[in-house]
């Protein structure tokens, strides 16, 4: 998570790719009915995996990618889970 201390050019570098990542998956959403709510977890995984293996370090930019994917895939699938609660 980005925390107080973060320059405005990391703030609008998470935005940017929150939301790109946001839209890929509504898009994705939208024109693949073959999509499921199980992809999602998958892809997520992966990346909860991906994130975990830095130990030779990306570089802040590469961090501040993996940190708005997760957090916008955990976003989506929030609100997807909320969605097929409610009956979409």
């Amino acid at each position: 998570m980005l925390i107080d201390s973060s320059s405005d050019w990391e703030i609008q570098c998470f935005e940017d790719i929150f939301d790109a990542v946001y839209a890929t998956i509504q898009k994705r959403r939208e024109v693949d009915t073959s999509f499921v709510i199980e992809d999602l977890e998958r892809q997520l995984e992966d990346l909860y995996l991906l994130d975990g293996h830095d130990w030779l370090g990306r570089g802040r930019v590469a961090d501040l990618d993996m940190e708005a994917s997760i957090a916008a895939m955990q976003q989506y699938l929030y609100e997807w889970r909320q969605a097929k609660n409610q009956g979409e």
